[in-house]
């Protein structure tokens, strides 16, 4: 496994889908990779002409999680209260264009409200500013937000996905508690330059299907609020074409420029 960052996930993105098509060479990827075109004006890959899907073996919820000090008592009155109190809330982002950013814009936007938008290099420095109350509310992957949320220095209200968590099952979704068809998820795919042969993408879907159907690897990683899932190349490529217009929909109006 070769780990190439930087640029966003470009830099490795462009590397695979510049590879060999021989199967050897793929392609481990976020949620992000929707992202990327509302992002970015000119990117050095396609993201669906330029791969051929394998399988998405994981998804992970998303926590809504506000400084202790908020006066809010549950998602209900939490969203009243942004409703009530425009403009004046601020929220924090693993920066300018995540996901952490433009589904908390989604969010405002079907309440009718807006809030401060406060980017940061990654989610690690917005928690220790919502620690701070620094900044009044953010959203994070339930894996990382978890055991701020066990201890009790934040507080979780919902998760943001269409499915509560096994991990924290008294949490309603934000869909439940007022906001309907609210569904907002990360999940993780793996892909293969394009004119990989099929037959290699049916091996490589079969073999990783195979490995998240195990029972005792499934509960390693929901011990830790990942959902391990079986799926086909064509539900990520359905998945794909999807997310993306959606994702420069949502950034447009949120006033994120592509550079």
């Amino acid at each position: 496994m070769e780990s190439r960052v930087g640029a966003s996930g470009n830099i490795g993105t462009e590397y695979v889908a510049r590879a060999a098509p021989d199967g050897y060479t793929v392609l481990y990827q976020t949620s992000g990779l929707a992202i990327m075109p509302a992002l970015f004006r000119k990117l050095p890959y396609d993201p669906l002409a330029g791969f051929a899907p394998v399988t998405m073996p994981a998804d992970i919820n998303v926590i809504l999680r506000v400084r202790n000090s908020l006066p809010v008592a549950d998602l209900s009155s939490f969203l009243q209260y942004l409703k009530d109190h425009p403009g004046k809330l601020s929220y924090g982002s693993g920066g300018r264009g995540n996901i952490t950013h433009l589904a908390v814009e989604v969010l405002l936007r079907q309440l009718g409200s807006s809030a401060v938008h406060v980017p940061y290099k990654g989610t690690a420095p917005a928690m220790v500013d919502l620690l701070g109350g620094q900044i009044d509310f953010m959203l994070d992957a339930i894996n990382t937000a978890y055991p701020y949320v066990k201890d009790g220095r934040v507080r979780a209200l919902a998760v943001t996905g269409g499915n509560r968590s096994p991990l924290l099952p008294q949490l309603p979704t934000v869909a439940e508690a007022g906001v309907p068809g609210y569904a907002m998820s990360t999940w993780q795919c793996m892909l293969v330059p394009a004119g990989t042969p099929a037959s290699i993408v049916q091996a490589l879907n079969a073999a990783v299907n195979k490995a998240v159907a195990d029972p005792d690897l499934q509960k390693q990683f929901a011990a830790v609020g990942v959902q391990l899932q079986s799926s086909t190349p064509a539900q990520l490529e359905a998945r794909l074409r999807a997310d993306i217009p959606n994702w420069i929909k949502v950034a447009q109006a949120a006033g994120v420029q592509p550079e």
